[in-house]
């Protein structure tokens, strides 16, 4: 799949899925897909927890992980909105590898971006992608982040037709009804 048709499919998506789960889940398949990296995540913020959420298509034993703002890499791109891009992660003082422990992979290379539904809004959630062999480039990062804002985007239209709906559980049903 080429990135710019990862840009257009995300924006087509939208009208034929109807839960947030499984859009997310196709936008972090394709995505992978698309950076040639192992894995990617999206993390959304639970506004009533404070904390993170993942939702990690590409990793079915672990399909829910949580995290505390102030932890890895992800907390750090939640809470300052900077994109993230690490040629090697056991070297970032950032990097918590607790999931590493829990699932036995091996991060190497992170590339993570906050996710907006615009460039001056408040952090919703991180975009976050797993070795790519050789590591991440400028041109992924501008690519990430190109695709985070569409992810904001979708994140906002699918709560704006939840409202208009007047039922929150058409729209968003499953794990994530507090978070977007």
């Amino acid at each position: 799949m080429s990135r710019l048709s990862l840009l257009v499919d995300l924006s087509s998506l939208l009208p034929r899925e109807v839960d947030l789960d499984t859009l997310l889940q196709k936008a972090c398949e394709r995505l992978a897909e698309a950076l040639e990296a192992e894995r990617a995540t999206l993390w959304l913020v639970d506004q009533e927890r404070g904390d993170l959420v993942a939702r990690v298509a590409v990793l079915p034993e672990m399909p829910q992980l949580r995290l505390a703002r102030d932890r890895g890499v992800v907390g750090h791109v939640a809470r300052t909105g900077d994109v993230v891009r690490i040629a090697d992660a056991s070297r970032d003082p950032r990097f918590d590898p607790s999931v590493d422990r829990e699932t036995g992979f091996r991060t190497r290379a992170i590339l993570a971006a906050p996710i907006r539904d615009h460039a001056d809004g408040p952090v919703r959630g991180v975009v976050q992608v797993l070795n790519r062999e050789g590591g991440f480039d400028e041109e992924d990062e501008r690519y990430l982040v190109a695709l985070a804002l569409q992810l904001g985007h979708v994140l906002s239209l699918t709560t704006l037709r939840a409202r208009d709906t007047g039922d929150p559980g058409v729209v968003l049903r499953g794990p994530f009804n507090r978070i977007v």
